[in-house]
């Protein structure tokens, strides 16, 4: 398996309810491919709502509740997914001077079988080296209750470089 073998696609559209400062519409679509996790397509199309709990100008805290359709078809196997899922999150970002720590983590268990989940976490340090230009590190962990044949049950991947932010 090459290990460099993978892509990442998201959109999220966030709508703000006129009578309501504290919750947000979102929906989003995802496509994936990834060698090492077997998977040689996945897509997901999901809506829920976005909660804010705290949001000053140097901090804000999130948390989302959504409901997703998942495709997913496995390499090398004759194996297809199609499943809905809860997809639920607690986001962070905070920001000092030049730096901006953000992180995320994910819990999403199937609704017709909650003991299979996964959850998943990012967290991530930007420093500012200009203004659209940033040094970037990087920490993620995924844990899947139930992965495909020959995949572990836990991932992690640590990653730096440079960011071009428009």
């Amino acid at each position: 398996a090459n290990p460099l073998n993978e892509g990442f696609g998201h959109l999220r559209y966030n709508f703000k309810f006129k009578d309501s400062s504290r919750v947000i519409a979102e929906s989003f679509l995802q496509y994936q491919f990834n060698e090492v996790q077997r998977i040689q397509l996945r897509q997901l199309y999901g809506l829920g709502l976005r909660f804010i709990l705290f949001q000053k100008e140097k901090f804000q805290l999130y948390l989302g509740v959504s409901g997703m359709y998942e495709y997913e078809r496995i390499r090398n196997k004759a194996l297809l997914n199609q499943d809905m899922r809860s997809s639920n999150y607690l986001t962070f970002k905070w920001q000092y001077k030049k730096l901006q720590l953000s992180h995320v983590t994910y819990y999403q268990p199937l609704f017709r079988m909650i003991r299979d989940y996964r959850v998943s976490t990012n967290t991530t340090l930007r420093w500012a080296l200009a203004e659209s230009f940033d040094l970037k590190f990087s920490f993620e962990y995924l844990h899947d209750r139930n992965p495909p044949e020959g995949v572990p049950l836990d991932i992690f991947m640590v990653s730096q470089g440079l960011s071009l932010n428009f």
